[in-house]
């Protein structure tokens, strides 16, 4: 046993200089390095270790993965994107660790994976969060054709007690990269042009556009590079460019077609017809905008000559022309009653039936004076009500109150959709009255009745007896929403920003916490001590409270010890269970950057301290203890029974001596 054990340290020793030795030495790899813009799938050769010791070798070959995404940017830089893997070291056991940090590199996403936390021990395995997706700045390739990362590994930092940097260098096979295609623009540039209606549009024109899209969908996903993807998108634009809107001519054409012989002479008519159908043959050959209006023109001078000899229907067309070409703002019903008196017209009526064909006019102008716009759309004001603060009086100046209730007392209901842009202003006149409200001075108010003389009690008004329990009496339940001046103690946890669930940093948080109110004002002081992860000890430097107006406050360090935070306040922003906030320990692994988490209070432990908000006994910048209050009595007849089993014990012991004594 005793020689085994020699053997472990010895091999320890051995392991332990290795992993001090540790460097990289990769190859050179002569490759056509991508030069063009675009992001390129490269394959990674590993990281080859100096160490004497081929499972340390193998482990940490692998790190960045088989392959890794190079984007090269217009402007030259070269991002790598890195999946990093999780390794295991064979040494005596499986030794489980990752790659925590790389210099420079931005963390897409986190995975939790195992870590071995110390050496000699394989056994001691725990589960903590590492970065799994990475991108970083490609540095400039040594002498050698690799690339010089820095990285940490938790592995390592936990051997040596300390952040343990270690510079390694990757190796890339650029000779063999294959360009990523984003088919993306093309299909949706695609999906747009086949939207189009080709009755809308000239003949020519059209069929030029189907061409150049049956083109792009035989070359989504078989491109040869981005350039060419790039190319057909332009491609697809200018047959766009090609298109001449002629739905003016064919809505002409068609009303023309309606026209009825028998109203017009027979002369007038066949000329009609005859550039009727000239038009028609021209239409198939339009390239330009200007050859569509020409012959617009054309069939209109054409209508003119028309020689009408039936009733007059110059009112009908008049009425007509007055008919909104927006349906979409008016009631379905109106517009329906207006689109059954155009149906109902009668053409070909003749001179002796003209009162008829006038009141066929007076129906569709009574529908059009009759057609009923629709309501605005309020969405936007009731959204924005909805972020107007309760009891605004309480926390933020007059002058900023009165300016929000003004927008919302100028919220005029029951408008319609023609003055919509007057809604929608309502809307923006609040939101914009909100985000200026401005907090009121923390400054303690004095009360109305000070060095006010008292009444004398002769000429005080009796007070109504009152049976019922008032939320602040003595023994009797808090209010969290009316407390009363004074100093109050309540429960809080660090929680999870989402999950239901404690923080990581959740030991930092030290309850109870202490509430003060003043003047209406409640302010909240949170505690706060050092925690532990793995062989890092860190304290929470900064906090960040969200308020009521949707932004991220500072918190305010009230007190430090050796620098570190120990007491943080804020003005709390309600009183549901949770607070959301951010948090930042100042860990350069994790990113040095600002947390989600929240914090739970748990009012049904709401108790109060003083009922004095300035008492100089109770120190607000220390917790308490966080033992409930029980009351005096209830320690007193602790106390009590606890006396009473001691008398009772040592009698027992006496007697039984005694006992045995006589025996």
């Amino acid at each position: 046993m005793k020689k085994i054990r020699t053997i472990f340290k010895k091999s320890s020793a051995l392991l332990l200089a290795a992993v001090m030795l540790i460097s990289t030495n990769i190859a050179h790899v002569s490759a056509a390095e991508p030069s063009g813009v675009g992001k390129y799938i490269v394959p990674v050769l590993g990281l080859d270790s100096s160490a004497p010791f081929d499972a340390i070798k193998q482990a940490f070959s692998k790190a960045f993965g088989e392959s890794a995404e190079l984007e090269i940017k217009e402007d030259g830089t070269k991002e790598l994107t890195v999946n990093l893997q999780h390794m295991v070291v064979n040494f005596g056991g499986e030794y489980h660790c990752n790659v925590l940090t790389v210099e420079g590199a931005t963390v897409l996403s986190t995975k939790t994976e195992k870590f071995s936390q110390k050496f000699g021990d394989p056994t001691n395995v725990i589960d903590e969060e590492v970065p799994n997706v990475v991108k970083v700045r490609l540095p400039e390739a040594n002498e050698k054709g690799g690339y010089p990362f820095t990285v940490t590994i938790d592995f390592m930092n936990a051997m040596f007690g300390k952040e343990y940097p270690t510079v390694v260098t990757l190796n890339l096979d650029l000779s063999n990269a294959s360009e990523v295609i984003d088919y993306e623009a093309l299909n949706q540039k695609i999906a747009e042009l086949k939207g189009y209606e080709g009755s809308k549009y000239a003949e020519i024109g059209y069929a030029q556009l189907q061409n150049v899209i049956t083109e792009a969908e035989q070359l989504v996903n078989h491109a040869s590079s981005s350039a060419e993807v790039n190319e057909m998108i332009a491609k697809l634009d200018q047959a766009k460019e090609g298109l001449v809107d002629i739905s003016e001519l064919v809505n002409t054409i068609a009303e023309c077609k309606e026209l009825k012989s028998e109203n017009y002479t027979e002369d007038s008519f066949s000329k009609f017809m005859e550039k009727l159908n000239e038009v028609e043959n021209e239409k198939k050959e339009i390239r330009t905008t200007q050859d569509a209006q020409k012959l617009q023109k054309k069939l209109e001078d054409a209508k003119k000559e028309l020689k009408y000899v039936g009733g007059d229907y110059s009112k009908v067309e008049a009425a007509l022309k007055k008919i909104p070409k927006n349906s979409s703002n008016y009631t379905e019903k109106s517009w329906n009653a207006l689109m059954d008196a155009k149906k109902a017209v009668e053409y070909g009526l003749g001179a002796k039936e003209q009162d008829k064909i006038d009141a066929y006019a007076k129906n569709i102008e009574d529908c059009i004076k009759a057609l009923e716009l629709k309501e605005a759309d309020y969405t936007k004001v009731d959204e924005a009500l909805k972020k107007v603060p309760e009891d605004m009086e309480k926390l933020y100046t007059e002058k900023s109150v009165k300016a929000v209730k003004d927008a919302v007392n100028a919220v005029v209901r029951d408008l319609k959709i023609d003055r919509q842009k007057d809604v929608d202003q309502m809307a923006k006149d609040i939101e914009a009255a909100v985000k200026k409200l401005e907090k009121k001075s923390e400054k303690p108010q004095k009360p109305e009745n000070q060095n006010k003389p008292q009444k004398p009690d002769n000429q005080q008004k009796p007070q109504k007896p009152n049976n019922q329990q008032k939320p602040e009496e003595e023994n009797g339940p808090l209010d969290k929403n009316n407390l009363k001046d004074g100093i109050y103690e309540v429960s809080v946890q660090l929680f999870h920003a989402t999950n239901d669930q404690l923080s990581m940093a959740a030991k930092a948080l030290v309850s109870p916490a202490k509430i003060i109110v003043k003047d209406g004002v409640k302010t909240m002081y949170i505690y706060t001590q050092p925690m532990t992860f793995g062989n890092i000890t860190a304290s929470l430097q900064e906090m960040r409270v969200f308020d009521l107006n949707g932004n991220y406050q500072n918190a305010a360090v009230q007190a430090t010890n050796e620098g570190n935070p120990t007491c943080f306040s804020f003005q709390l922003p309600h009183t549901e269970e949770f607070i959301k906030v951010q948090v930042n320990p100042h860990v350069e692994m994790m990113g040095n950057q600002f947390l989600d988490a929240r914090i739970k209070v748990n009012y049904q432990t709401l108790s109060k301290v003083s009922k004095d908000a300035n008492d100089a006994k109770v120190n607000i910048l220390q917790p308490s203890s966080g033992n409930p209050k029980t009351g005096d009595s209830t320690n007193i007849a602790m106390y009590v029974t606890i006396l009473g089993l001691s008398l009772v014990a040592v009698g027992t012991l006496v007697y039984k001596r005694k006992f045995y004594k006589e025996k």
